[in-house]
Order: structure tokens, then C-alpha cells, then sequence
């Protein structure tokens, strides 16, 4: 398999990264509510998911940790490597 079609596997991680990551704050309403011990399992659940999949972000070819913060528009080739990640969009 071809790094372009397993970079697009591999993007699926930066997303649910962020999703993790974003819904910790939902989880302060259960730690003021009643069910406290369920919003801080919850939230360590979270976090735990969030790491996970951002140290799952790698390039397929070099296995290098590639930035969460950088725009997958502009990550057409990896930062060490050079291989090319994704095909290039021609606007």
C-alpha cells in the first residue's frame, strides 16, 4: 500500500484526537451535577483517548510524530522524511 492511500487512514486519528480533546469540558457539568465520579472517569477517559491518537498521528513512512496543530492542506509532504503524504490540490 502506497503512503498517499495510508496517510488517508492515518488522518482519522488527528480527527477523533481533537474530538477527545474538545469534549473534555463537557465533562465539568458532570463533575457539578451528581455524578461526579462518572465526569472524572469520563474525563480521564478522554484525555487518555486524546493521547492516544495524537501519538498514533505518524507518517506511514518514516514513523515520525507528525504536528496536530498544522492544517492538513498544508501537510503535502512529511516535515523529516519528505516522502509526499497527500496529492497535491491543484486551485
Amino acid at each position: 500500500m502506497n503512503t498517499i492511500e495510508e496517510f488517508k487512514k492515518i488522518k482519522k486519528f488527528r480527527t477523533w484526537s481533537w474530538i477527545s480533546i474538545y469534549l473534555i469540558p463537557a465533562t465539568f457539568f458532570l463533575i457539578n451535577s451528581k455524578f461526579k465520579f462518572i465526569g472524572y472517569l469520563l474525563m480521564l477517559l478522554l484525555i487518555f483517548a486524546g493521547v492516544y491518537f495524537s501519538l498514533k498521528y505518524k507518517c506511514p513512512a518514516c514513523n515520525t510524530r507528525l504536528d496536530t496543530r498544522v492544517f492538513l492542506s498544508k501537510l503535502i509532504y512529511c516535515p523529516k522524511c519528505s516522502v509526499q503524504l497527500q496529492e497535491k490540490d491543484n486551485y
